[in-house]
Parts: C-alpha cells; structure tokens; sequence
C-alpha cells in the first residue's frame, strides 16, 4: 500500500520534471528558491574562460571547489555542456596576443559602465 503510493508519487513528480523541461520552464531548485533559466549567448570558450578565472582566483569555496565540478555546475545554469573544459582552455593558452581577451571585454564593458555612470 506505502509503495503503490510512493510510486504514484515519484510519477507524478517526473511528469511534472518533464513537463517543465519541455516548456522551457525552470526545473532547478536550491534552498526551496526556484532559479532562473539562464542561456549563455556568447561563445563557449569566453564561458570557460571566465569559470576559469573564478577557479583561479579562489573565488568558490574559499578556493576548495573542484574545477570539474565548477565547470558541470556552471554548465548546468547557463545550458552549455563544458565537459570539454580542458581542451578549450588549451586552445586559450596557445592565443597569439591578449590571452584573456573575454576578461579583457569584461573589465572594459564595467569601467567604461562606470565611466558614464559617473558623468
């Protein structure tokens, strides 16, 4: 009787998961907060390229985040599969110029912000 209800439970609960995801509706949950649905828009490496940056600097977990999993958990938010992180980070080393050009678009797009913000 407990596992019939429990299984009319769990199937409910998949069909209302898959109906979400078929309507682009958010199926993610943290801390009883539904999250957004976000898509990253710009290109794949500029995404690895930040992530990268965060992990570098320390800025996850006092430093402690894995980057494997950093990149699974930033992927899943932005919709974007990242399990090629190393690769694309590779071919970001080997750049010919400003290695970090994405961080570089960055820290102009927020000064020049702040630039007119001020004026």
């Amino acid at each position: 009787m407990q596992t019939d209800l429990l299984i009319a439970l769990l199937d409910i609960e998949i069909e209302m998961c898959v109906f979400m995801f078929n309507n682009n509706l958010p199926v993610m949950q943290a801390a009883d907060e539904i999250l957004p649905v976000f898509h990253w828009t710009d290109q794949k490496s500029d995404l690895v390229e930040l992530v990268r940056g965060v992990f570098e600097k320390g800025s996850v977990d006092r430093g402690k985040a894995q980057l494997k999993e950093l990149m699974r958990g930033i992927g899943i938010l932005f919709r974007v599969d990242l399990s090629n992180h190393a690769n694309i980070f590779l071919s970001i080393r080997n750049r010919k110029g400003e290695r970090a050009e994405y961080l570089k678009q960055i820290y102009d797009s927020l000064t020049d912000k702040m630039d007119e913000m001020d004026k």
